[in-house]
């Protein structure tokens, strides 16, 4: 067609990208025809030709031939070229949801997943079967008697009913069967989504040697900032956005009812923060990986086939105050949410109440006023971070979760048990010992996680030293003021500053990390190693009396 034909005016010397689609033209690719039905490729300065994909089209294939630069495919067909030796690379990930299915017709016989087992099923690419087996094992069912057939242009054979099943995605098979005469009451359809089975679709690849050009590097970031804002259009003016797909699919051969209701199930799967865009999600990215089961001959967890260098380029300016990379981003928030870095907090805050209960018995109070004290120590300083930080961080922790501050009273239980069951009581060298050591673990523990809070939410590298600092200290001086003492973390003693130190550590160690994206256990390591530094120097500082020197400290 004309408008799919259309090449964008370029100097002589950059001949266009050539960007192979997945599939006919539809309006799963509103946002690349917006890009350049309204030039906002030429505005950008780069030439883009927009290839028409279909049933006997492989993109990747053609990719990995060099017949063009850059191929939109699904990451489990990704995996699978890689594993067959095309050298492929994932530069942007435009859809972030899952929409994979296999729909089938009832009057076939299916009726549930099991039924899958010993039917035939029409598939497009080698990575449909791969997902589909995986729903299948996650269902408990054997799939190696399915017999696999490659499906016509617009699924003939499904309509007629000879092919009982069809692979294909929930804004577009299910829409046109319909339309193409199927009863809707005759379909049973079966999502990859409900059975725990990742599907991380429309993604950019291009061959890895390609990005170690700059001029090709730089006319992808071109392409992909003009791409970026014809999604954004399409977001804001679908039915605009319907009308630019139908110049390119001909109105002849399907319908705005139809694209447009295509267009509106595609917009929920893409991210809707544009400081992410293109961004690929490295655990959807794992996930997939462990479900399709990796290969024999390839270990693709130890070479992953993705980098968010160039988006990181596309959004730069979005991104002008982050100093965090999108991939220290990702394993920093996975890391917060894993199960063992939240058991390690309510560790480190129980230990630190545990020690609170040593120092309110040792100081004569009766069981409610060593809780109060307790979990005003250990719970103090994060409320106020979390107050000060807000947002997220609001309510409060403790407040959803009835299991901190219900440790905190067991911890207070256990510290006036000990102090009964010890011979001399507060006055024993075990209790004295005990106290500190504890201190010292929940200081580390405590300091390590107020610090990586601020970084989680993007805010910049100097407020992790304070947040450290607050989320440990903060509770000891609202103690010590409920108590009438005078605050001890201001007086001329080196203690609590190694929170701070801990801090600027875990940025330069998060900063380290920034260099190497498929690195994850680096931070790992930076979160790990600031615990042992807050609770090494505590420690020592404490042991061996350290203080400033007496100019600053002299009254």
């Amino acid at each position: 067609m004309l408008f799919a034909a259309r090449v964008d005016a370029q100097s002589p010397a950059a001949p266009p990208l050539r960007v192979q689609l997945m599939w006919y033209h539809q309006a799963q690719f509103a946002g690349y025809y917006v890009a350049q039905f309204d030039n906002y490729f030429r505005e950008e300065g780069v030439g883009v030709e927009l290839l028409e994909g279909g049933a006997d089209i492989d993109p990747l294939v053609r990719l990995a031939r060099g017949d063009v630069d850059v191929a939109v495919s699904w990451l489990d067909n990704a995996l699978v070229a890689d594993v067959n030796g095309a050298q492929l690379v994932n530069v942007a990930q435009i859809f972030s949801g899952s929409s994979q299915e296999v729909v089938c017709r009832m009057s076939s016989g299916i009726k549930s997943i099991r039924d899958l087992a010993k039917t035939t099923i029409g598939v497009s690419w080698q990575g449909d079967r791969e997902t589909i087996l995986a729903m299948l094992r996650a269902a408990g069912v054997d799939g190696s008697k399915i017999h696999w057939t490659q499906r016509s242009d617009h699924g003939e054979g499904f309509v007629s009913g000879r092919v009982p099943c069809l692979s294909g995605v929930s804004y577009n098979e299910p829409l046109w069967v319909v339309d193409a005469g199927v009863p809707a009451e005759d379909l049973v359809t079966f999502s990859a989504r409900d059975f725990g089975v990742p599907h991380v679709e429309d993604g950019l690849y291009v061959r890895a040697e390609s990005l170690g050009s700059r001029e090709f590097r730089d006319r992808l970031v071109r392409f992909l900032r003009g791409l970026k804002r014809g999604w954004a259009y399409a977001r804001a003016e679908p039915a605009p956005a319907t009308n630019i797909v139908l110049h390119y699919t001909g109105e002849s051969s399907t319908s705005f009812r139809h694209q447009k209701a295509m267009l509106d199930n595609v917009l929920p799967l893409m991210a809707e923060n544009p400081e992410t865009f293109g961004a690929i999600d490295i655990r959807a990215y794992d996930e997939t990986v462990g479900a399709l089961g990796g290969s024999r001959s390839k270990d693709l967890s130890a070479s992953p086939i993705w980098t968010l260098s160039v988006v990181e380029e596309v959004n730069a300016r979005a991104n002008a105050g982050h100093w965090l990379r999108e991939s220290t981003r990702q394993y920093l928030h996975r890391l917060v949410a894993s199960g063992w870095f939240q058991a390690c907090v309510f560790a480190g805050i129980w230990i630190f109440g545990f020690a609170g209960g040593l120092w309110a018995t040792e100081a004569g109070y009766n069981l409610v006023g060593r809780t109060v004290i307790s979990g005003v120590g250990c719970m103090g300083g994060g409320v106020l971070r979390d107050w000060l930080l807000g947002g997220e961080r609001l309510p409060f922790p403790w407040l959803q979760d009835p299991l901190l501050p219900a440790g905190v009273l067991c911890t207070v239980i256990a510290a006036s048990l000990l102090a009964a069951l010890l011979p001399m009581g507060t006055h024993s060298r075990t209790f004295q010992w005990t106290k500190s050591i504890a201190e010292d673990l929940g200081y580390a523990s405590l300091a390590a996680f107020g610090a990586v809070v601020p970084l989680s939410l993007g805010l910049p590298w100097v407020w992790a030293p304070f947040c450290a600092w607050l989320t440990c200290s903060g509770g000891s001086l609202v103690r010590d003021v409920l108590t009438g003492r005078e605050p001890r973390s201001f007086r001329a003693n080196v203690l609590d500053e190694c929170t701070l130190l801990g801090g600027c550590w875990l940025s330069a160690g998060l900063w380290l990390a920034n260099g190497f994206e498929h690195t994850r256990w680096l931070v790992t390591a930076a979160l790990a190693t600031t615990v042992v530094l807050v609770g090494g120097l505590r420690y020592f500082w404490r042991n061996n009396e350290v203080w400033y020197p007496r100019w600053l400290h002299l009254r």
